[in-house]
């Protein structure tokens, strides 16, 4: 599926790490986190070690992926397949005399810095934490054109298996036909474990799929999304099965999440705080009387993973800018009772925003 977009500008992606980390003749950085070598280099395997330079970047992995790695990074890297036991030695060499080695201390053991310590010898050894995951904020054309896709696929998925609910399925039922119908849209898989959960276990935000059928007149959430070519999409919807109007009380609810998240989309815009879009929504849950909904995030960024920080949250200070995806995903869960949660993936904009899962018109 790949081949149907653009290609990404992986150059331009370990140029602006760089940039952040101010790499001098001398010093690199060590990546080991395997979305973040994707980010930089294309590589789609599940192991290898990545060294950043100033001027270069040198990709080692094992004899498994020697050709593919040489295929998908070569011309961002110079790539050397060695035994595990080997490559620290590979990547010491290959950065030559280096003063200072920098790497991200979430995602190095302590084990692995001793090793590192071995490998690099006089080398000072500095932590320089999330400088990858920075930069992988802000999506270029062609990582939001792949997105857009995933969101597209994810909402087409889901009223597939809605327009599929009469012979009453089970909840797991209900998983497997929005993978099936992913995949045959032309996903490259579900973003996540698909979140089902029908009558009272719609209280239960995360509530994963049971062997308990769906069935006309039940409220149904589903928590779902899709991948194109490794690009995620998050998307919830609640609805009320089958053509029965709504219990007042579930109709009340749906109405008032429905109404803040789109108060909060509406304000989602560049320069406008993580935070402020939390509180606008919390803010029309209040007005609803449900106090201000639970203490969890009402949404999060998202890319090649599907949560990403930061989060919508009350301390999140950080401003939305341009190029950044975003979802808005408030909820009320009356435990036993009923839940809800409306959700969408939302692109920021120069001037605002682009509701990527919103549906074709």
């Amino acid at each position: 599926m790949s081949a149907a977009y653009p290609p990404l500008p992986h150059e331009r992606h370990l140029a602006a790490v760089r940039e952040r980390m101010s790499l001098a003749a001398g010093e690199a950085m060590l990546v080991t986190d395997l979305v973040n070598i994707r980010y930089l280099t294309g590589f789609t395997g599940s192991a290898a070690l990545l060294l950043v330079g100033a001027d270069g970047a040198t990709l080692v992995t094992d004899e498994r992926y020697g050709e593919q790695a040489a295929s998908q990074s070569g011309a961002y890297a110079d790539v050397v397949a060695a035994a595990p036991a080997e490559q620290l030695g590979v990547l010491a060499r290959s950065g030559g005399a280096l003063r200072c080695l920098y790497f991200d201390p979430e995602q190095v053991s302590v084990d692995l810095h001793d090793r590192l310590a071995a490998a690099f010898g006089s080398a000072s050894l500095q932590r320089r934490g999330g400088v990858v995951e920075l930069a992988r904020r802000v999506k270029g054309d062609a990582e939001v054109e792949r997105m857009r896709a995933a969101a597209r696929i994810a909402v087409a998925a889901h009223a597939r298996v809605l327009d599929s609910l009469g012979d009453e399925p089970t909840e797991v039922d209900v998983a497997q036909r929005f993978a099936e119908a992913v995949r045959e849209l032309g996903g490259d898989g579900v973003a996540f474990p698909t979140i089902v959960a029908a009558g009272a276990r719609a209280s239960m935000p995360h509530a994963m799929p049971t062997e308990r059928r769906v069935r006309a007149g039940d409220l149904l959430l589903m928590d779902f999304g899709a991948m194109a070519d490794g690009y995620l999409s998050d998307v919830t919807r609640t609805v009320v099965v089958g053509d029965s109007p709504a219990d007042p009380e579930v109709a009340r609810l749906i109405a008032a999440v429905t109404e803040s998240h789109d108060a909060g989309i509406a304000l989602a815009a560049p320069g406008v705080t993580h935070a402020a879009v939390d509180a606008e929504c919390r803010r029309v849950l209040r007005a609803h009387g449900y106090g201000e909904g639970p203490t969890h995030p009402f949404g999060h960024q998202l890319g090649l993973r599907i949560h990403e920080r930061p989060f919508l949250t009350s301390t999140a200070t950080e401003e939305l800018e341009p190029g950044n995806v975003v979802t808005v995903e408030p909820g009320v869960y009356l435990p036993g009772r009923i839940g809800c949660r409306v959700e969408d993936t939302v692109l920021v904009t120069e001037t605002g925003r682009e509701i990527l899962s919103a549906l074709p018109s």
